[in-house]
């Protein structure tokens, strides 16, 4: 993977979504590991929010896909290019081809920016976004956003979040063949369950914890004994066998996108996965009250 090329790409996006929506732009940021430069190889992903000013026209949003379909083909004989908007919509990709670059992809409108849900997005998962990310054009959109949450606050979002996961998963295999379309097929399912993920940690987490989240996520992945412990001891021994089984699918991501059993075998862990957390994120609201 040519990171240069990347780089690029992501220079070449922004430029043209200033030419095409500047009226309408009020900042395009980036965060993630490709903010913090450690981008991976294997599954190499780009988390890119688009900030529009408040309550743009439709054209705005059909401009927007002209310029990524349009980047995305100008860039074809580097990489292939999908685009996500997880965990609501995996569509196939733009460009297909190998190494493929995910693009996670937000587009916000600023007059939601003090909604409980700040843009629509849970404040646990703003709150992520921010502990790495640059602006690459305009202004800090997240500049006096208040994203304090209580952990109850964070529960909710979970078994809110959970219920739509589930909904995706259990139509899954109607909308995609498991068989024929199996690397679109097993990338939904690892990107949800990549979400999921996060979700047990959270779930684990104790109250006090909540602070120092990012802190003790970057402990747990770099300690997969440690990682699994903390399962099983704060969450329960199928949860850490599933955590266990997303980390091993992630260090053999290739090897697993294009086996359909393997991909099969992994949809009924993730939609296992994710009713297990609403069970147990149910039992601890059920607690808190």
């Amino acid at each position: 993977m040519n990171l240069t090329n990347l780089q690029r790409f992501i220079q070449d996006l922004k430029d043209d979504l200033v030419k095409e929506i500047e009226e309408y732009l009020f900042s395009i940021t980036v965060s993630g590991s490709f903010a913090a430069g450690n981008l991976s190889k294997k599954a190499p992903d780009i988390n890119l929010q688009i900030f529009l000013t408040p309550t743009p026209p439709p054209s705005v949003y059909i401009k927007i896909g002209e310029v990524i379909r349009r980047i995305a083909r100008k860039y074809k004989d580097y990489f292939g290019l999908r685009v996500d908007f997880r965990p609501f919509s995996f569509p196939p990709p733009i460009v297909k081809r190998k190494p493929m670059i995910s693009l996670h992809l937000m587009i916000c409108d600023m007059s939601q920016k003090n909604l409980p849900r700040p843009f629509g997005i849970p404040k646990f998962v703003l709150r992520g976004l921010t502990k790495s990310y640059n602006v690459l054009y305009g202004e800090d959109p997240f500049k006096e956003i208040d994203l304090s949450i209580s952990y109850d606050e964070i529960l909710k979002d979970i078994i809110q979040d959970c219920g739509i996961i589930e909904f995706i998963l259990t139509r899954l295999p109607v909308t995609k063949d498991p068989k024929e379309e199996c690397s679109d097929f097993f990338y939904e399912v690892y990107m949800l369950a990549k979400v999921l993920f996060h979700f047990i940690l959270e779930v684990g987490m104790k109250k006090q914890e909540i602070e120092k989240f990012d802190d003790l996520v970057r402990k747990l992945l770099t300690d997969k004994r440690l990682l699994v412990t903390f399962c099983k001891e704060r969450i329960g021994e199928e949860e850490a066998k599933i955590a266990e089984k997303i980390l091993k699918v992630k260090e053999n991501f290739l090897d697993w996108m294009d086996n359909h059993r393997k991909a099969a075998e992994f949809y009924k862990e993730t939609l296992k996965l994710v009713r297990l957390l609403k069970r147990r994120v149910a039992i601890k609201l059920k607690r808190a009250l």
